[in-house]
């Protein structure tokens, strides 16, 4: 599983990369040949505390880095991997490879998964999962009951009765937690009341995600209708309509183009088309203030329900919410909740049938793990002893128990392994 390890400016190694193959390694030499050394890289790798001490000499930082692969590994090993990488957020494992680096320096350390930084935390949960180091004072992870359930679900191939348990157990506690939801929420009638009225209130207002916007234009433009109009016909009169209009002051200085055209034809016929474009310009400005001031009506009542609707919307959002969309959103979550509790009784029925479905469904499966689990334990267990023999204890004894306890994702079984030297 562990391919490779590189260690830069450990203690007295300055660059060591070693290669390990699939099976058995063996790393063997003299007293102070370095063999500690590799096994401390380890344990720094994995989040054991680092002193700024174990930098070398005359260096800035250590590093080390190691690549393990994945692709032979138990399947529940590389499930728990990946589930550990999905719960810290970090990037999943690149065809099978997982890439771990701590890089230490004088003024601390810091910690990579998959080349993104992690907590010390992460590492030591990843090292706890994929390397074990036995010696004296060591920790073991024999000595864990979960690890030694785990060691006999390998052993006897139990991966998959053991996730539909997991399965099963997660169904059930879905259910329970929704029904325990169901049966806290309890509304007396004169709230069941409240919201009824607050839907009504909403909905009889039909509101339309689009229609404040548009409200709003009609009512700025109907409110200043008098003062369009008054605009507009001043405007009116003095470009075209009025007696010495601009329009018609221009006509006298388009006759004097035309004279200078006569008398200059080149670019006196410029002057006159740029003249008349600008009477024409000017003219076409009137007619569009004549159509503006045709289409405006001084309607009060029109004026009068615009403004209505505008309040009515202003006062279900200091009420509600901030927008239409929001509004209609709580609309929907309160009509949601009176169909929930209008349905509660025949609700909570049906999660209680689905919770003994559940009850029933995860007490088979756990039977089923627990008979697997005995007849694996007897197997494991005389085989062990088997071995024990060759090891020279003549009388030693190696026994698993399977004993009841509360099911859970891995079952309704205690196990734990007894050994007699």
């Amino acid at each position: 599983m562990l391919e490779t390890l590189h260690i830069r400016n450990l203690a007295t190694v300055s660059v060591l990369d070693i290669e390990l193959a699939s099976g058995l390694n063996v790393l063997t030499g003299e007293t102070g040949a370095g063999k500690s050394i590799i096994l401390g890289a380890v344990q720094v790798l994995l989040g054991e505390r680092a002193e700024k001490t174990i930098i070398r000499k005359g260096e800035s930082a250590c590093e080390i880095t190691a690549s393990l692969y994945l692709g032979e590994a138990p399947e529940p090993l590389v499930r728990q991997v990946a589930d550990t990488l999905e719960n810290s957020g970090l990037p999943a494992c690149e065809e099978d490879q997982l890439l771990l680096r701590r890089v230490v320096t004088r003024n601390g350390s810091r910690a990579y998964v998959n080349a993104t930084p992690v907590t010390l935390d992460i590492m030591r949960q990843l090292g706890n999962l994929l390397v074990d180091i036995h010696g004296p004072n060591d920790h073991q992870s024999l000595l864990h009951p979960r690890c030694q359930r785990d060691l006999l679900d390998a052993f006897g191939s139990l991966a998959e009765a053991r996730h539909a348990c997991s399965a099963c157990y997660e169904e059930l506690t879905g259910t329970r937690e929704s029904l325990d939801n169901l049966r806290n929420e309890h509304l007396s009638p004169a709230e069941c009341e409240m919201l009824r009225y607050q839907l009504n209130e909403i909905e009889s207002e039909d509101l339309r995600p689009d229609e404040e916007e548009a409200l709003n234009e009609r009512h700025r433009t109907a409110s200043h209708a008098r003062s369009l109009l008054e605009i507009a016909g001043r405007c009116r009169e003095g470009l075209s309509e009025g007696e010495g209009s601009i329009c018609d002051q221009l006509s006298d200085y388009v006759r004097m183009m035309q004279e200078v055209e006569q008398m200059a034809p080149a670019p006196g016929r410029s002057f006159v088309q740029q003249t008349e474009s600008v009477v024409e310009t000017l003219q076409e400005l009137s007619n569009d203030l004549t159509d503006l001031a045709e289409s405006l009506e001084l309607d009060q009542e029109e004026l009068t329900r615009l403004e209505d609707r505008i309040e009515t919307i202003h006062k279900l959002k200091r009420k509600y919410a901030r927008s239409i969309d929001d509004i209609l959103s709580e609309a929907d979550r309160i009509r949601d909740r009176l169909t929930t509790l209008d349905s509660r009784e025949q609700r909570i029925a049906e999660l209680e049938t689905q919770q003994r479905q559940a009850e029933t469904n995860l007490y088979e499966h756990c039977s089923t793990l627990t008979a697997s689990r005995r007849e694996a334990a007897g197997r494991l267990g005389r085989a062990i002893a088997g071995k024990l023999k060759h090891l020279g204890f003549e009388q030693g004894a190696f026994d698993i128990s399977v004993t009841e306890a509360a099911p859970g994702p891995a079952g309704a079984d205690s196990i734990e392994f007894s050994f007699a030297p």
